[in-house]
């Protein structure tokens, strides 16, 4: 520490250099690296290390890559509603402070890991949470996935909420299990029109061309404008049928 020298760290962005000046507050400009105030910010702004509540320092949108958008301002403009990196809306206080660029060091899962050894000198240096043992490999004592004489679970692998900390592996209150199928469910259509049966293929009660031995009209399809609902199908007042040649 020098004598009025203070020194913070906080998550770089895409593009600050080497002795480049930030300034922090409600008066800052809207450049990148700045740090302010939420509600100062227009609409569409992209900014990351964004507060969650207002003078936490930052907890959202600050791993490598990572960004938020300001979406809007409230109308009183005390809240602010911000699109998270995973898709979803939050509302905050417009009092949250965020760093207005996107978090630097993007694109670092791109490059693909190729072998163990990478994997090892990555973890080494985070916590020891790698090589992970499957529970189902283990013996019955260790783990309550393990034993049998083939590797298998041997029961449902959900787990209640309250379940006591030994017991609590696998799918913890999982309200749903298995792959998701299918997408949104679409609109209704708008009116029954398929699947669409032959009118020769009815009874004569049904449809004006329905009836006979064999499934065919008996009478030209062709009927005049005038014609009364039921009687109305087929080849509606045309004025030629057939194929058009030449």
């Amino acid at each position: 520490y020098r004598y009025k020298l203070k020194k913070e760290r906080w998550v770089a962005v895409e593009g600050l250099h080497t002795g480049q000046f930030v300034y922090c507050g409600a008066k800052a400009q809207l450049t990148v690296g700045n740090v302010m105030p939420l509600g100062k910010m227009p609409e569409g702004t992209v900014v990351s290390m964004c507060e969650e509540k207002a003078s936490d320092r930052g907890r959202l949108a600050r791993a490598s890559g990572c960004n938020c958008m300001v979406v809007g301002h409230s109308d009183d403009g005390k809240k602010t509603r911000i699109r998270l990196p995973s898709g979803s809306r939050k509302t905050v206080p417009s009092t949250c402070r965020a760093v207005v660029g996107i978090a630097a060091g993007g694109g670092r899962m791109d490059k693909p890991v190729l072998k163990a050894g990478n994997n090892f000198h990555k973890y080494r240096v985070k916590r020891n949470c790698w090589p992970k043992v499957r529970g189902s490999a283990m013996n019955p004592v260790e783990h309550p996935h393990g034993g049998g004489n083939h590797q298998h679970v041997g029961h449902p692998t959900t787990i209640a909420r309250v379940a006591v900390p030994g017991q609590k592996v696998g799918l913890i209150a999982a309200r749903r299990t298995g792959i998701l199928r299918g997408g949104k469910k679409k609109e209704r259509v708008k009116r029954n029109c398929w699947p669409k049966v032959r009118g020769s293929a009815m009874n004569p009660v049904e449809h004006p061309h329905g009836g006979g031995n064999h499934q065919h009209v008996g009478h030209p399809t062709t009927i005049a404008r005038v014609a009364v609902p039921g009687q109305k199908v087929g080849l509606i007042a045309a004025r030629r049928t057939g194929i058009l040649r030449g």
